[in-house]
């Protein structure tokens, strides 16, 4: 009994070729494959669209390998390597904004700060790609958290939130939930915390998303609490 396993098709007599299709499929498959095969050779943006994916897919493996090699050994600087062979020092490096921010927190949790701080830095300069800026400012803000510059780390926040507010709908109790811990290390008591979390509420309404105009009023603010 066979069974096409592009098609389905299938019976007691029904005939499937080496590769498990029935003539029909065998037929498509053919056809397609010398499109495939006469646009590759004469058609430029389609060979350079394939040789791209190819150059990706051995990135890729790259990466697992250095992930599987870090799940046996749990060295953190050759998985480092790997991600910036693949990130940073290829020819044609991988575009993805979520293995780029594992780049970044790897950095962090090998004590590697300023290389998280530079890396992000250079994301923000791309025009290739684009990793949410939101994203960058968050992490930004924690690197800066931990390093006990609390005045820095809410400005940074404060853009984490304002960039996100571009794409999806501004969550005032979040910013106020993350806004707390910081604004306290900084001497405001609950009454500035809630000035606070309003200016922003009102830049957000304002659609005042220029980061200096943003960090302008959040320093403004700041003198006019006498700090």
């Amino acid at each position: 009994m066979g069974k096409c396993l592009k098609c389905g098709r299938g019976g007691i007599l029904f005939r499937v070729d080496k590769n498990g299709l029935c003539s029909d499929c065998a037929k498509v498959v053919h056809i397609r494959n010398n499109i495939e095969a006469d646009l590759y050779r004469n058609n430029v943006a389609f060979r350079q669209a394939i040789n791209a994916n190819a150059d990706t897919d051995k990135l890729i493996d790259l990466l697992n390998r250095a992930r599987e090699q870090y799940r046996q050994d749990g060295n953190i600087d050759k998985l480092i390597k790997g991600y910036e062979a693949v990130l940073i020092q290829a020819t044609k490096p991988v575009h993805s904004p979520s293995v780029a921010m594992q780049l970044v927190d790897l950095y962090v949790k090998n004590g590697q700060n300023d290389k998280a701080w530079g890396y992000m830095n250079s994301l923000l300069a791309r025009s290739d790609y684009v990793v949410p800026r939101d994203k960058i400012r968050l992490a930004q803000s924690k690197i800066l958290k931990k390093e006990k510059k609390y005045t820095e780390a809410s400005e940074m926040l404060i853009l984490a939130y304002i960039a996100k507010a571009q794409n999806q709908a501004y969550d005032v109790s979040a910013f106020e939930k993350d806004i707390k811990p910081i604004a306290r290390k900084i001497g405001l008591d609950d009454v500035k915390i809630q000035e606070l979390v309003s200016l922003v509420d009102g830049l957000v309404r304002r659609d005042v998303t220029n980061e200096q105009a943003v960090i302008k009023s959040f320093k403004k603010q700041l003198k006019e609490w006498g700090m």
